[in-house]
């Protein structure tokens, strides 16, 4: 009998490998800077400034124009930097797209963190403030969860108090050259507030009383802002829209002078000198107040970027396209 002999196994049809499938990535483009550079801390550029940076990009320009909390910036598509009018300070830009943020690690916009809704406890929705009762000006909110004007939780940080809801503490640094890019810097007076200053102010003098009031576009009464004169860098800011609006039907009613309390503080505004001037709080009775003295201006609101501003109420805030 023969031998029986070993069949050999056939070889292993190998499994046909398949193709990773490309998604397409959707996503937008964002244009971001580095401070000093893009993989030490990044962040978005302002958000009023990334159409007008993609579309220069788009049409093949070397370079475009931005200004940005009081200062003019170059972008040179080139090199990929942006520096300030003297070439002081340069630092390195980059356009990605929306999906690359979170690997990149960008921590906010325009120099300010995002801000990340917590998955647990309290988070308002609306925007009322519980330390004044009317809508928020300039919406704050605190890390328990509150939203509050800003201004009354600067008032309410100079008397030394917590949040006015739920007295947990807040830091003051976030008074401490404020930075936000989430204002509008052409926010209008809460209609609330309009209705209990023409209570306090009286009847607004009539039309063939005033000077003569200039027209806009459509026939409307121009629009105006008040700014005051920044203290530690040259620069204006606009005021708050509630405190801007009791100045402004003031001198409407031909008053010289306004006594009106900001943050506490006692202010008084002459309309003669456009002078805005303060008084220090007294430590004790013995000490004689400190003053302080600030020019201000009244302004079209279609020239304020004729003016060196920066951002509104003490908050560095305003950026836009220079053409």
């Amino acid at each position: 009998m023969a031998p029986r002999t070993k069949k050999k196994a056939a070889p292993k049809k190998k499994a046909p490998i398949k193709k990773k499938e490309v998604t397409e990535d959707n996503s937008s483009y964002v244009w971001i800077y580095g401070e000093p550079t893009i993989k030490e801390k990044c962040y978005e550029f302002h958000k009023d400034l990334q159409e007008h940076i993609e579309k220069v990009f788009l049409d093949k320009k070397p370079n475009c124009k931005v200004y940005i909390y009081g200062k003019i910036w170059v972008l040179d598509f080139a090199k990929m930097t942006e520096h300030n009018a003297q070439k002081q300070v340069t630092w390195p830009i980059k356009r990605v797209r929306t999906s690359q943020l979170k690997r990149l690690k960008c921590r906010g916009i325009a120099g300010t963190d995002y801000e990340v809704k917590p998955a647990h406890g309290f988070w308002q929705d609306d925007d009322h403030c519980n330390a004044c009762y009317y809508k928020s000006t300039i919406p704050t909110r605190l890390s328990c969860g509150h939203v509050f004007c800003f201004q009354c939780l600067r008032c309410n940080w100079i008397h030394g108090r917590d949040c006015p809801t739920c007295r947990m503490q807040y830091s003051r640094e976030m008074f401490v050259r404020p930075t936000r890019s989430d204002i509008d810097f052409h926010m209008e007076c809460p209609p609330g507030y309009q209705e209990d200053c023409a209570g306090v102010l009286g009847p607004a003098p009539k039309t063939s009383a005033r000077r003569n009031p200039p027209r806009g576009h459509g026939g409307e009464p121009e629009k105006y802002y008040w700014i005051y004169e920044g203290r530690h860098r040259p620069g204006w800011f606009r005021f708050d829209p509630r405190s801007e609006y009791m100045i402004e039907e003031s001198f409407k009613r031909k008053k010289k002078t306004l006594l009106i309390y900001i943050c506490t503080f006692r202010m008084t505004i002459n309309f003669q000198k456009m002078t805005q001037t303060s008084q220090s709080h007294r430590v004790r009775e013995s000490e004689s107040f400190l003053t302080n003295s600030r020019a201000i201006k009244r302004i079209p609101a279609a020239d304020y970027k004729k003016y060196v501003l920066r951002g509104i109420a003490g908050i560095r805030s305003l950026a836009y396209p220079i053409d």
